[in-house]
This record gives C-alpha cells, sequence and structure tokens, in this order.
C-alpha cells in the first residue's frame, strides 16, 4: 500500500498567511493608536503647559504693574474693546530687599517697558519684549507707537531715546490672545450727602477730537430711595484737564460742552455749598435724576484742552498784586492799601516832634523798598486815586478832639503829592468852609476826599498834616489805647505803643493789573493748537467800557519758556470768541496772561471780572484714565460708564487659545484658559 504524503495545501497557506496578517495588523494598529494617543497627549501637555506658564507670567506683570498711570500702560489696537497686544510698566528690585525702588518722594521707579504680544508664523509666537531702561519723558502717544511697531515686527525701530530692547518667546505655536477690560460700577449711596473724590472708572485707548462719555444707571443700592447721580468735575485726558458738571448745563461759548440724556429724566445744576465737611468744585454740581435702571446722560468730551474754571493750577501769579481771585472768577482788587492796626514793630515812623500845639507831623508808610532797600511790605496793593482816615480821640476821651490842617499825601522821599481836602457831613466832625481844616471829637473818624493819586506797592508815602495851635488839642496828636499791638518810632522824641491820628490809606482799582495763569502741561512734545475763548464780564458806565479785560497766550518746550514770544504779537485777544491761536509754537508748555484795565473816565470805580478760560489742542493717541469727582446720598443710584461704546479697564479679562495640529490626521488640539486681573500697585 502507498503512503501518503503530510502537508499544507494551498487553502491552508492561504488561511494561516490571513490570520497572520491579522494578527500582525491588529497589533499595528493597536501600536498606531497608542503613538497617536501618546503624540496627542504629548501635545495637550505641551499646550497646557504653554499655558500655565503663559498665563503665570502675564499674571505676575500684570499685578506688579499699574493701569492709573495717564498714559504708562497701552493697548493694542484702539478703538476696540477686545485688545491682542498690551504694554505695562514694571519696576524692578534692584537691591533684593524684595521692595521695588522709589524716589524721594515715595513713588514707584518704573524702569521697563513690557509688552506682550504675537508674532503670526509657522508656528506663531508669544513673545515678551522689554524695553529697558525706561524712558519716564514719553508721552501716551510715543507708548502707543512704540506698542504698535512691535505689534508690525518694527521692534528695532521702537525703541525711544536711551532705551535697549530684548525679546523672549514664551511658546512657539499658534496662539490667539484676548485682552478685555472688566467694567466698573460706581455705588453713590450714602446715609447722608458727601462726595466721592476721584473715582477711577478705568482706562482705555483714547484718540483726538470729541468723544462720547455715556454714564447709565446700572441699578440702585437697596437701601437707595432713587437714581440720582451728581457730577462734581472729571478728567478723560492725557493730560488730566478737569472739566467741571456745571459747564455742561450753563450757558458757555464753549461748543465742547454739550449733553443729551434719556427721557424722563432732568438734568440741572446743583449748589453744594452748604454740604457741612465737604467742598465741591466751584460750590456746584451737575446732576442727573433718572426714573429707571438702563437710562443714560451723555457727555461730550474734547481731548485735548484746558479749561480753567477755578484758576487753581499751580504757579499762577497776579502781577503786581493788581489782580486776586475768587473761587469763581479773577478780578482786579482795591481796598485798604494800609490799616494801622495790622502794622508790627518799628514799621512806621513819624518825623517832627509831637504832642506841641502847631506842629507839623509826618506819617511815613514803608512800602516793599526804600531807596532799593528791602522794607516792611505794608503797602500790599497797587490803585489809582486814593484817600486817607483819621481817627479821633478814643471815646473815653469825651470832651476832647483832634483838629488838623494842611493835609496831603505823596511820595517819600520824593514823589508826587496831592492836598487832602474834606467834605462835611461825617458824624462827629467839622469841616471850615475851605476844606482844609477838620476837627474830629472823640469816638469818631472821617474819610478824606478821593484825589488823583498813584499807589504802588514797592513805593514809601508820607502823610502830613498840622495840629492845631490850641494846647488843648495838640496832645491828641496820639493817644493810648488805639492800635495797641503796633509800635511806632517818633523820630527825635519818643517811642509809643500808639498809631498818630491817620488810620488808613485806601486806593480804588488800579489803571492796569495782569493774573498770569500757572503753566500747563500738555503731556504733549509736539502739541497743534487750536483755539482760546474766554468768558468774561466787563464794566461800562454808559457806552464807555471802563472795565476790560484781554488776554494773551504763550508756549515753550520748558516751563522757563526760553525764547518764546506772547501771542498776538504785541497786544492781546480783544474778546473772548474764537480766537485762533494755530501759529502758537508747538511747545508742550502753555500759559497765559489776562490784561485787565480800569479806565479814568469812570475814577478806576469798575473792574472786569474773568469768568474761565479754554485753550485746546489735537490730544495724542494713548491711554487715559475716567476720573470723576462724584456726589453719593440716600438717592443716589449705582452707574456704569463707556466712551464711545467702549468699556473701561480697571481690572482686566486675559483669554489664550492655543492650537497645534496632529500631524497623522490633522486634527487640531486645543487649550484655552481665562483669567481677571487687577494690577495692584498705585504707587504712582
Amino acid at each position: 500500500m502507498k503512503k501518503r504524503r503530510r502537508g499544507f495545501t494551498l487553502v491552508e497557506l492561504v488561511v494561516a498567511v490571513a490570520l497572520i496578517g491579522m494578527v500582525i495588523g491588529g497589533a499595528i494598529a493597536v501600536f498606531l493608536f497608542g503613538l497617536r494617543s501618546w503624540h496627542e497627549e504629548s501635545i495637550k501637555n505641551e499646550l497646557n503647559l504653554n499655558l500655565e506658564i503663559a498665563t503665570e507670567r502675564i499674571r505676575r506683570d500684570l499685578r506688579l504693574s499699574s493701569m492709573c498711570l495717564g498714559g504708562s500702560m497701552a493697548f493694542y489696537p484702539a478703538n476696540s474693546n477686545t485688545y491682542t497686544a498690551i504694554s505695562m510698566p514694571l519696576a524692578q528690585d534692584d537691591d533684593s530687599d524684595n521692595l521695588l525702588e522709589r524716589d524721594a518722594s515715595g513713588k514707584i521707579l518704573w524702569d521697563q517697558t513690557v509688552i506682550y504680544h504675537v508674532r503670526t508664523g509657522t508656528p506663531s509666537e508669544l513673545a515678551r519684549t522689554v524695553f529697558a531702561p525706561k524712558n519716564t519723558n514719553a508721552t501716551p502717544a510715543e507708548i502707543y507707537t512704540q506698542l504698535s511697531k512691535v505689534v508690525a515686527g518694527e521692534t528695532t525701530s521702537a525703541a525711544l531715546a536711551g532705551e535697549s530692547y530684548s525679546t523672549k518667546v514664551i511658546f512657539r505655536n499658534l496662539v490667539e490672545l484676548k485682552i478685555q477690560p472688566v467694567p466698573t460700577c460706581f455705588d453713590g449711596y450714602s446715609s447722608s450727602t458727601e462726595k466721592e473724590q476721584h473715582f477711577n472708572f478705568g482706562s482705555l485707548v483714547l484718540g483726538p477730537g470729541n468723544h462720547q462719555l455715556v454714564l447709565q444707571v446700572a441699578e440702585k443700592n437697596t437701601s437707595s430711595t432713587g437714581y440720582k447721580l451728581g457730577i462734581d468735575k472729571f478728567s478723560l485726558s492725557a493730560s488730566d484737564s478737569d472739566c467741571e458738571g456745571e459747564l455742561y448745563l450753563a450757558t458757555n461759548i464753549y461748543s465742547y460742552f454739550t449733553y443729551s440724556n434719556s427721557p424722563g429724566t432732568s438734568v440741572s445744576v446743583s449748589d453744594m455749598s452748604g454740604i457741612s465737611g465737604y467742598s465741591w468744585s466751584g460750590d456746584k454740581q451737575l446732576t442727573f435724576t433718572p426714573s429707571a435702571v438702563g437710562q443714560w446722560l451723555v457727555l461730550n468730551v474734547y481731548n485735548d484742552l484746558w479749561i480753567d474754571t477755578e484758576f487753581d493750577t499751580p504757579g499762577g501769579s497776579y502781577q503786581n498784586n493788581t489782580s486776586v481771585k475768587s473761587n469763581d472768577f479773577v478780578s482786579m482788587d482795591n481796598g485798604k492799601t494800609w490799616d494801622a492796626v495790622s502794622v508790627s514793630t518799628a514799621n512806621t515812623n513819624m518825623t517832627d516832634d509831637t504832642g506841641y500845639a502847631g506842629k507839623t507831623i509826618k506819617v511815613i508808610i514803608y512800602g516793599e523798598y526804600v531807596n532799593t532797600t528791602p522794607s516792611y511790605d505794608h503797602i500790599a496793593l497797587n490803585g489809582h486815586w486814593a484817600r486817607v482816615q483819621f481817627v479821633g480821640p478814643e471815646t473815653a476821651y469825651t470832651n476832647q478832639s483832634l483838629k488838623i490842617s494842611n493835609v496831603s499825601i505823596g511820595g517819600y522821599p520824593s514823589g508826587l503829592s496831592a492836598n487832602l481836602p474834606f467834605s462835611p457831613g461825617s458824624p462827629g466832625t467839622s469841616v471850615n468852609p475851605g476844606h482844609d481844616t477838620v476837627e474830629i471829637s472823640a469816638g469818631y473818624s472821617i474819610w478824606s476826599d478821593w484825589v488823583d493819586l498813584e499807589i504802588e506797592k514797592d513805593q514809601s508815602y508820607f502823610v502830613q498834616f498840622t495840629v492845631d495851635g490850641d494846647t488843648a488839642k495838640d496832645c491828641m496828636a496820639y493817644w493810648p489805647g488805639f492800635a495797641t499791638n503796633a509800635v511806632c518810632s517818633v523820630i527825635n522824641t519818643i517811642d509809643s505803643t500808639n498809631i498818630l491820628a491817620v488810620g488808613k490809606i485806601e486806593v480804588r482799582y488800579p489803571d492796569l493789573g495782569t493774573f498770569r495763569s500757572g503753566i500747563y502741561d500738555t503731556q504733549m512734545n509736539d502739541p497743534t493748537y487750536n483755539k482760546l475763548k474766554y468768558q468774561c464780564i466787563e464794566r461800562y458806565i454808559g457806552s464807555d467800557l471802563v472795565g476790560d479785560v484781554d488776554v494773551r497766550v504763550r508756549s515753550g518746550d520748558d516751563k522757563a519758556f526760553t525764547g518764546s514770544t506772547w501771542k498776538p504779537t504785541g497786544t492781546y485777544f480783544q474778546n473772548g470768541d474764537n480766537n485762533n491761536i494755530s501759529d502758537l509754537p508747538h511747545g508742550r508748555y502753555v500759559q497765559y496772561e489776562a490784561l485787565f484795565e480800569s479806565k479814568a473816565v469812570g475814577d478806576n470805580t469798575l473792574t472786569a471780572d474773568l469768568l474761565d478760560l479754554m485753550i485746546d489742542w489735537q490730544g495724542p493717541t494713548g491711554i487715559v484714565d475716567l476720573n470723576m469727582d462724584l456726589a453719593k446720598g440716600p438717592d443716589y443710584g449705582m452707574y456704569y460708564a463707556f466712551i464711545d461704546g467702549q468699556t473701561l479697564a480697571k481690572g482686566l479679562k486675559v483669554e489664550m487659545t492655543i492650537f497645534k495640529s496632529f500631524p497623522f490626521t490633522g486634527r487640531t488640539n486645543t487649550v484655552k484658559g481665562a483669567m481677571e486681573v487687577v494690577p495692584l500697585n498705585t504707587g504712582k
């Protein structure tokens, strides 16, 4: 019998190979799946690590920075509620004492500018660019331009004077960076009426020109009975120019100050002078009284301008002491230039003997200088047209009187002089028919007539008169008790604690007086000035202008106004409306001077009042803060603020999304994180 041969048939071989292939394919599939999973997990870990490192780095820098710096923080792009890049100031601990360095006044020394931005590419890069040492004189426009250049990849040319830069890539991946402001709400409720000073709604990038500030009712405190809003003043500009709330309702020549409000609400100016313990600028506020949530008040704000309404810019001066300011306006001043009761030791001289009948007395009142030597400065004010008050014996000397004649006033030691006549009619006095002799009973006084004489505070003056020859009256040349706080040196005779007969010298307004404003910093290195306007009250007698005020202006690159001249050249602007100052040099600092004139046709009895003044220029594009002085009270509401529809940033929401595609499938892996950060440093 033939033996069978054992082996695989072709079918069996095919089946075996198929089974082996399936096993190997499964193994490979499992391996590839595991490999893909490992890659995906690795990418996720990479993205999560990138996100964690980046957010923690941004958080740390933001918390050590400050938003309220009037130009040191900037956002890109402008005019948006969502930003893709940020520039912030940063300070260092240079001596390793765990404290940021500060100057002598306690302000933080911001010595770096840090910019976070995304460089687009394959892949993209989240970059941190540092400029150091920080140019502390940079304007808001320069800081924003620097940020824009870095975003555009022009980092080399973005460095400001004295700065060097370095850039570190935080990570390389597709990334989307969003920075958004977190809205701030003001709660105006208080159990009593008071003022919240300098409430900061936040910051945003603001360009030149007109903008709309919207204040909208958010809600009211559960304890409040209404939705009222009270605006004392506010600032929204790089130069921190204050805008008085009442300007928006008062009749004025400034077209920039207009408002609108939602229907059914009322807007008025309220007198706040009676609020105990609090001071309102100008004693007034703009009061908005809505009736429901969602109603709004819109104020039109111009960037940028200087509106001088309170005349409190540091450095203001009253040239020759001929102008003074009140709370609401500037005008010239007249009044007592010398008062016997107010003088001090050895500051008034009386020449010739006293106490004897028929003697001539000369009382000398010192001004700022005597023969160019600094003196006692008793003539406090200039003036044109003068008169003198003479005082009789004290009331206790019932039966005695002072009789004087040949009375005159003049400059000492030389200068113009004028006789002082008297008009009858003052109680307790008698005047002879020639008006050159007067007798003053005990307890009474008399003013001389006004005489045409210019009084200048840097000069000295005498008042001279002759005591009556009646020995019963000559003892009244001086007497105990009169002006007992004063000491007069009586030349060649005695020292007395009594002033001799002369009580006061009074003048009317000067012919001319000037008020020179403080020096205003526009915070711009090259401002283009537009208009100068001012509001004033001028006085007339009939058709004659007797109380006049005119204005001129200058600008310069330094506070000394080196090489600058006043505009208009050789004269002043004659009226307040719409004066063109486009030819004014583009100096960073600006100052104005007001010239007051009281004209002789009215005997210098009237002066003009300067109510307020405005100078405007094209403001820079840069970060600005909205600071408001607001009222609080039992019926006040809660408010949000918006500028041109944008939310202001006081805190920041930072959102980051990072992408990376898996090479095998093309599927995109994404991680996303968000945080809210409030910059903590307020030491500016």
